[in-house]
């Protein structure tokens, strides 16, 4: 249950009681709150952790692994995620201007879905094809061990 706008504003009351209508909508808005918050937090823990017992574990079998899953996740925070994350935050634009702008039936918002979705499978096949083939991204970013570039091709 979501509390409305009639029952928001001050807990107590001049003489320092609580009204309990007041009180058990903040209550109730609180639930809502933790209830969804929640299973996200949770998810989101358990992701960082699963990152946290890889690291613990390469590191465990040796410095040159442990730098070498180091260097793919760099490559892949700098090539992977930057499109992703751009392609799908103009995509987010695009739909809610043609969904609120629009006039009667003349909705774009399928045709830019569709033309984000060959973008997307675009950028993803020169990802891919960076992603198989990192040896011109590893040579411009560093001069390394060849035994941490063969452990960053595998992790990659």
């Amino acid at each position: 249950m979501r509390i409305e706008d009639d029952n928001i504003g001050d807990i107590g009351s001049d003489d320092g009681s609580v009204d309990t209508a007041t009180h058990k909508a903040w209550m109730n808005e609180a639930h809502y709150q933790v209830s969804k918050a929640l299973p996200m937090a949770i998810a989101g823990t358990i992701r960082s952790c699963t990152s946290i017992i890889e690291l613990r574990a390469l590191g465990h079998i040796g410095s040159k692994p442990l730098a070498g899953r180091s260097l793919s996740l760099l490559i892949v925070n700098l090539t992977g995620y930057p499109f992703m994350y751009g392609l799908g935050g103009a995509l987010e634009s695009l739909c809610s201007q043609a969904f609120t702008g629009a006039r009667g039936t003349d909705k774009k918002i399928g045709v830019y879905v569709q033309h984000s979705i060959w973008l997307f499978l675009l950028a993803n096949i020169l990802v891919t094809i960076l992603w198989l083939n990192p040896d011109p991204v590893f040579w411009l970013l560093t001069k390394t061990d060849p035994e941490v570039l063969h452990y960053a091709r595998m992790y990659l």
